[in-house]
């Protein structure tokens, strides 16, 4: 070879550039990108490039040279394609299909951009000299690979077509050894179903592999008088074919490659494919529930009446829904991304940007360190609290001389009479016998509310005698919710002066102007710190990515109802390297709180202006400059406005075109929230209860996505704990984001 002749002359390209890549890594153990093949296109300059890269190291020449004792890096497999290594972002594996060769990911891997690392296989036996690895072997091996460039998680994986089965058990298997998974991409990926490979056999032209591969060496789709249709096979017998094929491919292409090596290729990949082909006639996924899964289903069947290698139209499963299979196996979250290609071309252009913006949106997920053995604890502990809760709250009861006994009856009316409970408060009281119904210890007949034989059993009264020790057991077992205590406890004591307008709730939440009883609640425990800390992530990963773009740009944030800082703390020391490229107004409806926060945090976060702001009101009236800000950030605190859509429609005035809100809300119904901060008059003021949680202010996750898409947020993100499916999330942030023309 010439060393100043391009390589492509030689037939190198994407595909085969990965011979060059293999060899570099064995010889000197350096891993470089498959495109460093095309950026130093001749021998000259890519080993001038090389040089560059390699430093001096001693060899003993009696070793075989790239022996791992000779370098400091591990020397990877052959198998894995490093596609690019430079991006510091998540970096994502990808399962080549059933031929075995990675190139339909060198477009994913340009559409993202180079901050997102990318790693591809190519199959063992594309050579056409190497016996193909069986499905549980490339499984095994695969996962041996991704480890040596990741030894840890979080993971994202992907596969295209038969990649999919073999990405899925990679996940699942690395789940089992403790890992996290962040996501699954399976695209186009047909079921191992009898229907399949039924209407598979029926329809399926079997001359088309031998025309796809030698077209993609062709690369036919920059060179379309090149293409190499069924016609030119007219008159070959089969057992010649590959060897006319490959005589043909050296002929249009006028390469210097040998014939044998273009054989060779179509070879192999025929070979890898029939190995992938037997794999769908035995293999047979088990459920899945290892991470949340994206499948990329194409309209236009196997092959497209538009493609572009001159091959026929097909449409091996047409009329089968094969997408439904998937929603049985997968147990997790599943989403169905459905795109206008046939099933080689969801890569390709038009659809590529469609495809890897959803891609790089699902790379893009935040993710924060999360101990599920330290959470399961929390969970136990925070039950064991609402018991608590519950036994004060019946014990309020009895000690105003109601519920003592099992059988006592009481209309809602006699209730609120007796206990003199005031309008503002009666949704309360609903919620509060609500939990005692559920609890069993009262029923509602008809109109009327009895208490059960509950209430007289040993067990159960044992329990009330000593609620002391249940509070002394919390604190010595439960340290990680201590801090809970004193506030559900100064609260149960204040129900009944609470409920009846004797004794204003600030009084009790916030005895002479304290916030330690609501500050301890926000802070201190694996939930809340964990939802402050991703919130807190999401945001800086947002303004990483704006001055990215826009490197000189300043970045406008706004937190609405910021109260005692318990999120803005975790976001403050998050962003603070931003410092000199960003305003924070810490905002609140209360000046006290506003004043709190310049107290707490003005002499350390110099990048932060202090605002009162009233949300439910119009934001321009209070000196809000409308479309001014890039992020509204609000945690904890749109649930006490008493019209949601009326107080994301004033968020959404504040934002400007490409801005983004992020939510931290609870979206669930938790008992102990409703035991306290339910004395709040704000949990209470929602006027659009048919919009909210039964018994509750909250908005479910699903409530959340309709109520920011309906004022104009066009793309709305949940996230929550690991392998939690959105509508099991107790807490979410939600992101949305605008669209403002």
């Amino acid at each position: 070879m010439k060393d100043d002749v391009e390589l492509s002359e030689y037939g190198v390209d994407s595909m085969l550039s990965s011979m060059i890549v293999q060899i570099v890594q064995e010889r000197f153990g350096e891993e470089i990108d498959l495109g460093i093949v095309i950026e130093y296109p001749t021998i000259k300059e890519l080993s001038a490039y090389l040089a560059s890269r390699i430093k001096p190291q001693v060899i003993n020449r009696r070793e075989a040279v790239g022996s791992i004792s000779s370098f400091n890096k591990p020397k990877l497999p052959p198998e894995i394609m490093p596609i690019n290594t430079k991006g510091t972002k998540q970096v994502s594996f990808w399962i080549h299909g059933a031929t075995g060769y990675p190139n339909i990911f060198n477009n994913l891997s340009k559409a993202l951009g180079p901050d997102y690392p990318l790693y591809s296989f190519l199959a063992k036996g594309t050579d056409g000299k190497s016996i193909p690895r069986m499905f549980d072997e490339m499984v095994l091996h695969y996962l041996e690979c991704i480890r040596l460039v990741q030894p840890k998680g979080p993971y994202f994986l992907g596969g295209h077509s038969f990649g999919g089965l073999v990405a899925m058990e990679i996940a699942r298997k690395l789940k089992s050894e403790g890992e996290v998974i962040l996501h699954l991409v399976m695209l186009d990926t047909y079921p191992t179903t009898s229907e399949v490979n039924d209407q598979f056999y029926e329809t399926y032209d079997f001359d088309f592999l031998k025309l796809y591969l030698v077209n993609s060496f062709l690369k036919v789709e920059q060179n379309p008088s090149l293409v190499i249709t069924s016609k030119d096979l007219e008159g070959i017998p089969k057992r010649f074919q590959v060897a006319y094929l490959a005589k043909l491919a050296k002929e249009r292409s006028n390469k210097l490659i040998e014939t044998d090596e273009i054989f060779n290729f179509i070879k192999g990949g025929l070979l890898v494919s029939d190995f992938a082909e037997e794999t769908y006639l035995i293999h047979k996924p088990e459920p899945y529930d290892a991470s949340n899964v994206t499948f990329v289903k194409t309209t236009k069947g196997f092959v497209g009446p538009d493609n572009n290698m001159g091959l026929p139209a097909v449409d091996i499963l047409k009329d089968y829904d094969y997408s439904l299979y998937w929603k049985e196996v997968v147990n997790s979250e599943l989403e169905i991304l459905t795109v206008d290609s046939d099933h080689n071309g969801l890569l390709d252009h038009p659809v590529l940007p469609y495809v890897s913006e959803k891609i790089e949106m699902l790379l893009g997920v935040t993710h924060v360190p999360f101990d599920v053995e330290e959470y399961g604890r929390f969970q136990v502990a925070f039950t064991k609290l609402t018991e608590y809760g519950h036994f004060l709250l019946l014990c309020t009861f009895k000690t105003l001389g109601i519920f003592k006994s099992a059988g006592e009856k009481y209309t809602k009316e006699q209730l609120l009479d007796e206990l003199k409970v005031i309008p503002e408060y009666h949704r309360l009281f609903d919620a509060l016998i609500e939990m005692m119904v559920q609890k069993k210890w009262l029923e509602i007949q008809g109109e009327v509310i009895v208490s059960t034989r509950t209430l007289q059993s040993k067990v159960f009264n044992k329990k009330v005698n000593e609620i002391g020790q249940m509070k002394t057991i919390l604190e010595e077992e439960y340290s990680e919710i201590k801090s809970y205590i004193p506030l559900l406890e100064v609260c149960s004591a204040a129900y009944a002066d609470v409920l009846s307008g004797r004794v204003d709730h600030m009084n009790v939440l916030f005895p002479n102007g304290s916030m330690q009883y609501v500050a301890n609640v926000y802070k201190g425990n694996i939930q809340t710190d964990y939802y402050n800390h991703l919130l807190a992530q999401l945001l800086h990963d947002s303004i990483r990515k704006r001055l990215n773009k826009y490197p000189h740009t300043h970045i406008q944030i706004l937190e609405v109802g910021a109260g005692t800082g318990g999120a803005s703390a975790f976001i403050f020391d998050s962003i603070k390297e931003f410092a000199s490229q960003i305003r924070y107004v810490y905002s609140d409806v209360s000046s006290a709180f506003v004043q709190y926060g310049r107290k707490e945090y003005g002499s350390s976060y110099p990048f932060v202006d202090y605002k009162v702001l009233n949300v439910e009101r119009d934001p321009e009236l209070q000196g809000y400059e409308p479309h001014s800000f890039d992020f509204v950030v609000c945690s904890n605190v749109l649930h006490t406005t008493s019209v949601m859509g009326n107080t994301l429609q004033h968020i959404h005035s504040l934002l400007k075109d490409s801005g983004e809100v992020l939510i931290n809300e609870l979206t669930q119904v938790i008992d102990y929230n409703t035991l306290t901060f339910g004395l709040t008059s704000g949990w209470w003021l929602y006027t659009d209860e048919h919009k909210r949680i039964k018994h509750s202010p909250l908005l479910s996750t699903e409530l959340w996505k309709a109520e920011l898409k309906n004022i104009g947020f066009h793309s709305v993100q949940i996230s929550g704990t690991p392998d939690t499916s959105e509508n099991e999330l107790p807490q979410s942030i939600i992101v949305g984001k605008n669209c403002r023309k």
